[in-house]
């Protein structure tokens, strides 16, 4: 009933892919092989074999197992296929459990961090390097490279009245003759958004004693980004300060 009362086309947005995962079509029987067949390549069984304990230690493929393990799709076409799937745990409460992730309970990115590369650290199955690596190729490399590239293309807006500018005018005001605060022309893009990840990026490169490759990544980036930005202590000279 909560697909007819709650849902409505109004609802959706008039972006491409608004309606991927809306439920525009509701059924009344359930047929199993209708389903996406990835769901099928789930474990059927109470309990795991003796054999299967030994081989994870070795890294061996599930098909190679001497004793194979049952999956939905070997129950399909059957009438176990309507009854409940068999599970390794019981609970009495399936909620139980935390109701807020750890990512949004610690406050900054630098706390976020240690605390998963700790996980890293002593988890005999993970290599921290890797995850050190992953972090910084797929998450802080491309923000920063975003972030820097954003901010070279951005606009500005007006604080006062809200108009948005494609360049900064001429004039260094807003242009909007009804705006209260003309001087109140203001950036899309915030500076410290370029810089946010950099020293974290670099801790990272230096504790794990990443690759010379990960290290080269980070300093193009920072040749751009201190291209944009000089240091504090650098300021422009003029002719008169060398005579």
């Amino acid at each position: 009933m909560d697909g007819f009362l709650n849902f409505s086309k109004e609802y959706l947005p008039t972006t491409r892919g608004s309606k991927m995962d809306a439920p525009l079509v509701l059924v009344t029987r359930l047929n199993p092989m209708e389903v996406d067949d990835e769901a099928f390549n789930l474990d059927y069984t109470f309990v795991y074999p003796l054999d299967f304990y030994e081989q994870t230690q070795y890294g061996v493929a599930p098909t190679s197992l001497k004793t194979p393990i049952a999956r939905i799709e070997d129950v399909l076409g059957t009438m176990k296929q309507f009854q409940s799937v068999p599970f390794s745990h019981y609970t009495e409460i399936i909620a139980t459990g935390p109701l807020v992730t750890k990512y949004k309970t610690i406050p900054s990115m630098k706390e976020k961090l240690d605390a998963q590369m700790y996980l890293a650290e002593i988890i005999e199955a993970v290599d921290e390097k890797f995850v050190a690596e992953q972090v910084l190729s797929r998450h802080f490399v491309p923000d920063l490279a975003g972030n820097l590239r954003a901010f070279a293309k951005q606009g500005v807006y007006c604080g006062a009245c809200r108009t948005k500018y494609r360049r900064i005018p001429l004039s260094g005001k807003c242009q909007n003759l009804k705006c209260p605060k003309p001087e109140s022309l203001r950036l899309n893009v915030n500076a410290a958004s370029v810089f946010k990840y950099l020293e974290i990026a670099q801790e990272l490169i230096d504790k794990y004693k990443l690759r010379p490759y990960i290290q080269d990544r980070l300093d193009r980036l920072k040749l751009g980004i201190y291209g944009l930005f000089p240091a504090d202590d650098e300021k422009q000279l003029d002719l008169s300060d060398f005579i």
